[in-house]
């Protein structure tokens, strides 16, 4: 993720939402969250110094914190 996507949320269906911007395509998507998303933030640092696309996603709904990343999962 970086300069492609844009991260959204909101209450309409307690979501947290990941848009292609060349496409306007969602490319990730949570719903049905507790309550509504009122704060996200991502790990900027990690994208001006890494040369990988994983990015970290935090959001918050209600009283809980979830962290997002799209790492690849490693196969045991």
């Amino acid at each position: 993720m970086g300069k492609q996507h844009i991260v959204c949320g909101g209450s309409d269906n307690n979501m947290v939402r990941i848009i292609d911007k060349t496409t306007l395509a969602t490319s990730g998507i949570i719903t049905n969250l507790p309550s509504g998303v009122y704060s996200i933030d991502h790990d900027r640092n990690r994208l001006s110094h890494h040369h990988s696309d994983v990015t970290m996603i935090a959001a918050t709904a209600g009283n809980h914190v979830y962290l997002l990343s799209n790492a690849p999962n490693k196969k045991d």
